[in-house]
């Protein structure tokens, strides 16, 4: 037997990389197995066969294959990576930057595919790497949902309770849309996820008319302008010449 050329062949083998190099192996190996099953069906030993790594490099980086999808998702997660902007929304009005975040989660889902199956995996694990994005989604986004609570004060409409329905429902569709279609709904079609769009933007339009909040978008603008100038120190004389209103104008906006 030839020691010396098994330990060549052994040496050739073992290729020896870089921690840049292993972490992205690792990375486009759970991004190929994710293509081809669900991301709650991954094991271990997929993994690092796919990677070309051994168990205790794999375990080097994470304690579990859910510590590892934990990152997957939340960098594909379209609520982490969404990032509130209260100045788009002084530009587009409340009502309508509520309507552009529910269309933004519906064209997220429908072209991304690990979305998709991240959903799928949170509903299907109990870990607490599952625990640890659903709390830091729900802290990420609590700054928006308390702008609409406040904004929504005293109309007697539960602006939370109503995102969650809305969002749920937006989720089921398209997790539900390889099944088959739902209330007549297939989102495999253009026509009805342009339906879908539709129905969120008048159902969003006659939630906020009903409860008196409804308004143009220059006029919501404006409002939301106006409270931001006067919250600065800006006196009433000032807002008006900078927004091109009359005082009885101001006045309807900004309510003693």
């Amino acid at each position: 037997m030839d020691y010396n050329r098994m330990n060549t062949e052994s040496k050739k083998t073992r290729i020896r990389r870089t921690n840049e190099q292993v972490d992205k192996a690792i990375c486009d190996a759970l991004t190929t197995l994710a293509g081809q099953m669900p991301l709650a069906r991954i094991t271990v030993n997929q993994l690092i066969a796919e990677a070309g790594i051994e168990a205790a490099v794999f375990f080097k980086r994470y304690s579990s294959i859910d510590d590892l999808i934990y990152e997957y998702v939340r960098d594909h997660d379209f609520w982490l990576g969404e990032t509130v902007s209260y100045r788009k929304m002084d530009k587009e009005g409340a009502e309508r930057y509520y309507i552009r975040t529910l269309e933004g989660l519906c064209r997220h889902l429908d072209s991304n595919g690990p979305l998709r199956d991240s959903l799928l995996w949170e509903l299907a694990s109990d870990s607490e790497a599952v625990k640890k994005i659903a709390d830091i989604r729900e802290l990420e986004n609590e700054s928006l949902l308390a702008y609409y609570r406040k904004y929504f004060k005293g109309t007697g409409l539960d602006i939370s309770g109503v995102t969650a329905v809305l969002i749920a429902g937006i989720y089921y569709l398209y997790l539900h849309r390889g099944k088959s279609t739902f209330c007549g709904l297939d989102l495999n079609t253009e026509k009805d996820s342009r339906r879908l769009l539709r129905l969120l933007s008048r159902t969003v339009h006659t939630l906020f008319a009903e409860a008196g909040k409804s308004t143009s978008d220059d006029s919501v603008r404006n409002s939301e302008l106006a409270r931001r100038m006067e919250a600065k120190g800006l006196d009433r004389a000032a807002i008006c010449d900078i927004l091109d209103l009359t005082p009885d104008e101001l006045a309807a906006l900004l309510p003693e």
